[in-house]
């Protein structure tokens, strides 16, 4: 898998096959609209959804949610009731600074020279995450890590892992994280995994490099 990783990293850019029946979902940021390719069949999750308004807030006043979406079936399930989660899922997000959502007027090079500076806490990161999650979701965030495992003068990628608990379960996820500047605007798209095999984690890079050319 790294050695994956590493290969595709140096590119990450593949062959249009991999997505061949792509379908298109449109999101638009301070007045910019960008089309994101995503696999055929997908669906956008509602934002008055339970779990949407739990990643939003999740999330915090530095990133606003553009959209979540997944497999069509998955988010049917979602939305009448018959599930409260998703095992997989693309979402695309607008990054604040210092909970001010404007263009990022000093260029590439020093935004992703501050996005990776960042080191948190991440035991204060768990507990700000319990106070907001817990009374209304019940739901924590635990074994929180992530970290830059590629970047060049113009993006970065993330790798992330955590555990979500909440009252029916306790599951290990793992999230690819990408960001940009798009027109000046701190641009993030990233791919959510609750099955953490190496097939399902080469398949969710491979659809975030198709998702990421939105914003290339």
């Amino acid at each position: 898998m790294r050695k994956f990783l590493s290969v595709l990293l140096g590119i990450f850019l593949l062959s249009s096959s991999f997505c061949a029946s792509a379908q298109t979902e449109t999101v638009a940021f301070m007045h910019k609209t960008f089309d994101v390719k995503l696999p055929d069949n997908y669906c956008r999750v509602p934002a008055d959804d339970r779990l949407f308004r739990l990643h939003q807030r999740a999330y915090g006043k530095s990133v606003k949610l553009g959209f979540i979406a997944a497999k069509c079936d998955a988010v049917r399930d979602l939305v009448e009731g018959r599930s409260k989660s998703l095992s997989h899922f693309i979402a695309v997000e607008q990054i604040g600074i210092d909970r001010k959502f404007v263009k990022f007027g000093f260029g590439s090079w020093a935004y992703v020279t501050l996005i990776t500076a960042f080191k948190p806490n991440f035991a204060k990161l768990e507990k700000r995450l319990k106070d907001k999650l817990e009374d209304e979701y019940q739901t924590t965030i635990t074994n929180i890590n992530y970290a830059p495992v590629s970047k060049n003068n113009k993006s970065v990628l993330f790798e992330a892992t955590g555990t979500i608990n909440d009252s029916e379960r306790s599951v290990n996820v793992h999230v690819y994280a990408f960001t940009k500047l798009a027109y000046s605007i701190p641009l993030a798209i990233h791919v959510y995994d609750e099955n953490l095999s190496e097939g399902q984690l080469r398949d969710s890079l491979k659809e975030l490099s198709v998702a990421i050319k939105a914003i290339m």
